[in-house]
């Protein structure tokens, strides 16, 4: 049966309300419905027991669906399956960070050996960024790619700084992100 066939006549009953993300701007839900179905791709001895999981974002012109299958075990409950399914935001994320902020769209090569080279550091980049942000979220949960390339490209050229300086300055960015937040809540 094709998924569009069976999908229409379900009610808005079948999906439920979830919260996949607590973002800085409020918590992030989408409404998604969850089903177990046999998917056979014509060719295999037999069919795949899989889960459907259907996500519906309702915006203020239009509805998207977005469709995915996990081969997750049965009991899988259809809020992990919703957290698994949202996990895609964050390579994007990992990918616009490494674009914006390390070069990954900034490379004028000429040959697949350069090109690996390049993306070889790009990744390194990625990897430091990703460790300094997981290594101080305790202390600095609002740190991100663009404030270690600030507070980098600040205090690198500088032969004395101490570590009171760039905390400082962080936290001074800290504080004028957290003043964007409490007003984007306030509207």
């Amino acid at each position: 049966m094709r998924l569009d066939k069976w999908l229409a006549p379900q009610p808005d009953s079948a999906f439920q309300k979830i919260i996949v993300l607590s973002a800085a701007k409020g918590p992030l839900t989408a409404q998604f419905s969850h089903k177990i179905i046999w998917l056979w791709d014509g060719k295999s001895p037999e069919a795949d027991k899989v889960h459907l999981i259907i996500r519906k974002d309702t915006g203020e012109s239009q509805t998207t669906l977005k469709y995915s299958v996990s081969n997750a075990v049965c009991e899988t409950p259809i809020e992990r399956l919703a957290y698994m399914q949202c996990q895609r935001y964050w390579i994007e994320r990992a990918f616009q960070d490494s674009k914006s902020h390390v070069g990954m769209a900034e490379y004028q090569v000429r040959g697949w050996r350069a090109w690996h080279h390049h993306m070889t550091m790009v990744a390194l980049a990625t990897l430091f960024m990703l460790n300094t942000k997981i290594n101080h979220q305790q202390d600095y949960e609002l740190l991100s790619a663009a404030d270690i390339k600030h507070l980098l490209s600040k205090f690198l050229p500088q032969r004395q700084i101490s570590k009171q300086n760039v905390i400082e300055v962080m936290r001074e960015r800290h504080r004028k992100r957290q003043k964007d937040i409490d007003l984007y809540r306030k509207i």
